[in-house]
């Protein structure tokens, strides 16, 4: 695993984690020099994912605990905030769940969030973070407990959404079954 560092070193922590089998700088290329402004970016490369290593991608946990001894040694164990896409947001959630490392937000983006409508993706949002802190505390297998938490809020969100959608659909076929004026 390659950490790739821009900013000022005393700046506040940003830490980015790319998708599943993406580059760093396709994820992050053009957002990285406006972050480093004001902030230290610290932008993950996975083993098996960085062109300048010959490694292969261990497994998440074995990922897990690299970021954290990083994160540990480089950043006093603390850093303002952790950005995962796809891939990287599962990295956001077990960093949340085994609290070895301190992190003041955890901001998981995913094709999921990032293509439903805004009031599904709050739903889900608002759902997952506090599932991604309460199944690892009831299910023994931590990993476990974070891959559960998004189905779980899925399912949830799905389930709302329709009832939402439900309820105004019939309000709206009201509307049309009303004479016009």
């Amino acid at each position: 695993m390659k950490v790739y560092s821009f900013g000022a070193e005393h700046a506040p922590v940003i830490l980015l984690l790319p998708g599943t089998c993406c580059h760093w700088k396709g994820n992050f290329g053009r957002v990285i020099p406006l972050l480093a402004d004001s902030y230290r970016v610290l932008c993950i490369s996975y083993d098996g994912f960085d062109e300048t290593e010959h490694t292969e991608f261990p497994t998440i946990l074995e990922e897990t605990e690299k970021i954290e001894t990083y994160i540990q040694e480089h950043s006093g164990g603390h850093i303002r905030a952790a950005y995962g896409c796809s891939l990287g947001g599962s990295f956001v959630g077990l960093l949340a769940a085994r609290g070895n490392i301190h992190m003041d937000y955890g901001i998981l983006g995913s094709s999921d969030l990032d293509q439903a409508s805004p009031i599904a993706a709050k739903l889900q949002t608002n759902l997952l973070l506090p599932l991604i802190y309460l199944l690892p505390r009831l299910l023994a297998n931590q990993t476990m407990a974070v891959y559960t938490a998004e189905p779980v809020a899925d399912a949830i969100a799905v389930t709302c959404t329709a009832i939402l959608f439900s309820v105004q659909f019939r309000k709206a076929l009201r509307k049309l079954e009303e004479p016009a004026p």
